[in-house]
């Protein structure tokens, strides 16, 4: 009976382990997917608070020796917090709103290597207008990238930009 037991014991940590590694490998693009539906979906509903815990924080003078602005930001999270809440408000001032948004694809760059295309509805001023932007998962968090969104730099994780300045 105790052989049956180690055994037993022995099977289900080898499935869990190769369940592990099977949704790592596999399971990515549906976990980004979820990540870029709770963001938009805190956009539209004005849960600025969740949409800012998604997104990924970075800034142009916070680099790493490669370039690379995927290193994060030197503000503090209260800090960028704050920033990010500056962002927000002037958004409202200039009357955006996201309406709605649909994950239109999947691209890939080296096989494993991803990014998703959105395209989202949004009304300025009363104005509707239809724009794609793309979303990346770095560490973790959403981070928005190539776009034709003016204002999406106002909703997006990069700090230290000139607000007001288009």
């Amino acid at each position: 009976m105790k052989k049956y037991y180690i055994i037993s014991g022995l099977f289900m940590l080898i499935f869990v382990l190769a369940w592990v590694g099977f949704e790592n490998a596999f399971f990515n693009e549906k976990k980004a997917e979820r990540l870029i539906h709770s963001y938009y979906k805190a956009i539209i509903e004005e849960d600025y608070d969740k949409a800012y815990k998604k997104l990924y924080i970075y800034d142009r003078e916070h680099i790493d020796k490669n370039n690379n602005i995927k290193a994060g930001t030197s503000l503090t999270d209260d800090e960028a917090k704050a920033y990010f809440e500056e962002k927000i408000a002037y958004l409202k001032k200039q009357n955006y709103r996201l309406l709605d948004y649909q994950i239109t694809g999947v691209e890939y760059e080296d096989g494993h290597s991803f990014w998703h295309h959105v395209k989202l509805n949004v009304e300025i001023d009363g104005e509707r207008q239809t724009y794609e932007e793309t979303a990346d998962v770095v560490n973790g968090k959403l981070m928005i990238g190539e776009r034709d969104d003016r204002f999406a730099k106002y909703r997006d994780g990069k700090m230290k930009i000139n607000i007001g300045v288009e």
